[in-house]
């Protein structure tokens, strides 16, 4: 009876060693999604306040361009087209506020000038959207919706990992029409007259991540970190300078942030020699 019950404990120790040891080796090789996982950038998981790598989303060599211009060309940056109206409100053409669940904002922000161009009555799937490159840059993103169409939410919705059962077929919303802008205030102002949003990647202003409704020109940088956005309008400011005035930006943050979700990013932000603003004039969507 004691040999019975000696040699089933060791049975019993043997079986929870080959379980531990399965588990360890389980964790040690395991590939997390990147959907769930990032480097660097900033969050705050309660809130759904997420950020990204500036250098992901900005490249190197872009961040070079845009210091060089701002040393060589600032007044005429300054400089802002004649005959503009004094705001541009696109907002009335949304989809509600979205919250991001993690750091996908190249994805958030460039399905929401998408949106904005199709009238606020189509919700594009974000996850369906970061499923076609899955990297925290901007233009990865931006080639990548002009390469295929993205499906509307009903066929991937936020709460599932895949798509419903034929969502491939449903792939109708391609980017087809965008103009890169380079940090041109000018160009951007003169897009949002024409109807259109605008795409934009940029340091991360730490009173944006504050959820301040109007940042400060001297706002302080959150370090290497970025962020992307749609904007959809603006406001001159003789306040500001000559040239003054602020970009209405749509966040991914949640309505709890800024005015319902809605934020202003002054146009001084975008030239100071310390932050950088990339911007891209989304101009045609397909619906195939």
């Amino acid at each position: 009876m004691m040999k019975t019950t000696t040699q089933k404990t060791k049975r019993v120790q043997s079986k929870a060693r080959k379980l531990l040891f399965g588990t360890f080796l389980g964790l040690l090789f395991t590939s997390y999604p990147s959907e769930v996982t990032y480097a660097s950038g900033s969050s705050d998981a309660v809130t759904g306040r997420y950020t990204v790598p500036l250098s992901s989303l900005i490249p190197a060599k872009v961040q070079r361009a845009i210091a060089a211009r701002k040393e060589g060309t600032l007044t005429e940056q300054e400089s802002l087209p004649t005959g503009l109206p004094d705001s541009v409100d696109l907002r009335s053409r949304d989809t509600s506020v979205k919250r991001q669940p993690g750091p996908y904002c190249s994805t958030f922000g460039l399905l929401s000038a998408m949106e904005n161009l199709l009238g606020g009555k189509t919700d594009l799937s974000w996850r369906h959207g970061w499923s076609k490159y899955r990297k925290y840059s901007s233009e990865a993103a931006l080639s990548a919706f002009s390469q295929s169409g993205v499906v509307e939410t009903v066929y991937w919705p936020d709460d599932r990992k895949k798509g419903v059962r034929g969502y491939k077929d449903q792939e109708w919303y391609q980017l087809t029409q965008f103009t890169y802008l380079e940090d041109s205030i000018p160009k951007t102002l003169q897009a949002l007259d024409q109807g259109h949003p605008v795409y934009l990647a940029l340091s991360t202003p730490a009173e944006l991540y504050e959820c301040n409704e109007t940042v400060s020109p001297t706002t302080a940088l959150l370090p290497n970190s970025g962020h992307a956005i749609a904007i959809v309008g603006y406001r001159l400011d003789a306040t500001e300078g000559a040239a003054g005035g602020h970009f209405l930006i749509k966040n991914s943050w949640g309505e709890q942030c800024g005015d319902r979700g809605y934020q202003w990013i002054p146009f001084n932000f975008c030239r100071r020699s310390d932050a950088y603003c990339m911007m891209w004039d989304i101009a045609g969507v397909a619906v195939q």
